[in-house]
């Protein structure tokens, strides 16, 4: 029984640390047209039922379009139409995604670790959870509904932040750094309509607004690139998901400033926010590629001493069975 008590334990340690899967999410329903690319590859492809997505992958739903995704925990992701979504990899084998636009619904399996959380970052905020049901909705102009069904979550604009529990709701916006706890939930869908409505009112201050984000992120990148570097850093996740938020945050507000820009053609103001963020865009793509080598290196790194370790565990359990051979054989002879 001994023996078999410590194959069983071995057997467990060594399951829960095998190297990650290869993939991270896969589709479980699709209807419509959804398409999907690697960042690095700006062709985008059909998405078919069962396809797998690795890191970084891009999807992409068009009109009366969905399609659901399951994460290697089980957890649920249903993206509606006319939505994008980002697919990361957080330190440590955490996935995390990226919703620049559109509705989801999120069912995220309860998390074992303690302070392990799942994050989705959009262009105004980052919500955090550890196991619940939530709707996301990310207006035209980047601003953030959130609707909490059930369990908790925490919505962060980068000022403040506040928790959300059963059946409340906020509104992250741009230009406005305040965030309220709402009773019931938003309707997502009016929200994006009156957004839009408001997303040419004052375009130049608008634009400003984009812009002086950029300028923080850009500023923040810098300094994340720079810590990375350091190989004494011991922030390394909490830097990993300010890098993601800014990334979101940009990517989403610069489609953002596109559409402004391309509704006001004669306004002199706009042209001029617009080539200022676009210049900063092209300078925050050059960091966030050497922010995205970095990281690969050091999950390159945590990789290998996964690999380590499992040796580690191979060898201690032919140990132990080498031992118990040993002892059977004595019992034998009794």
């Amino acid at each position: 029984m001994k023996k078999i008590g410590f194959i069983i334990v071995f057997i467990l340690i060594a399951s829960s640390l095998t190297a990650a899967e290869t993939f991270l999410a896969k589709a479980e329903l699709l209807t419509g047209k959804v398409t999907w690319s690697l960042k690095k590859d700006k062709k985008a492809k059909p998405v078919k039922i069962g396809q797998k997505f690795v890191t970084d992958s891009v999807i992409t739903t068009g009109k009366k379009s969905s399609i659901t995704l399951k994460l290697k925990n089980k957890s649920l992701i249903e993206l509606k139409e006319n939505s994008k979504l980002i697919i990361n990899k957080d330190l440590m084998d955490k996935a995390s995604v990226s919703l620049l636009k559109g509705n989801g619904k999120f069912n995220i399996q309860k998390l074992m670790k303690s302070k392990e959380e799942f994050n989705v970052y959009t262009p105004t905020a980052v919500v955090g959870v550890r196991g619940t049901e939530y709707e996301l909705g990310v207006a035209p102009d980047g601003s953030l509904g959130v609707n909490v069904g059930d369990g908790k979550v925490a919505v962060n604009n980068d000022s403040k932040e506040i928790g959300l529990g059963k059946n409340e709701s906020t509104v992250a916006s741009l230009g406005n750094d305040q965030l309220a706890k709402n009773a019931g939930a938003q309707d997502l869908n009016a929200l994006n309509k009156s957004k839009e409505e408001e997303m040419n009112k004052n375009p130049a201050d608008k634009m400003n607004a984009i812009n002086n984000k950029f300028d923080k992120a850009f500023g923040e990148q810098q300094a994340i690139v720079s810590k990375l570097s350091n190989t004494k850093n011991t922030n390394v996740g909490q830097d990993i998901s300010q890098g993601l938020f800014n990334q979101a945050k940009t990517e989403g507000l610069y489609s953002v400033a596109q559409t402004i820009k391309n509704n006001n053609p004669q306004d002199k103001l706009v042209s001029n926010a617009y080539k200022k963020i676009n210049s900063v865009y092209d300078r925050l793509n050059k960091l966030n590629q050497i922010m995205d080598e970095k990281f690969n290196n050091l999950d390159k790194i945590y990789d290998k001493k996964t690999e380590e370790l499992m040796k580690k565990l191979d060898n201690k359990e032919k140990m132990f069975n080498d031992k118990f051979k040993d002892f059977d054989k004595t019992e034998e002879t009794k």
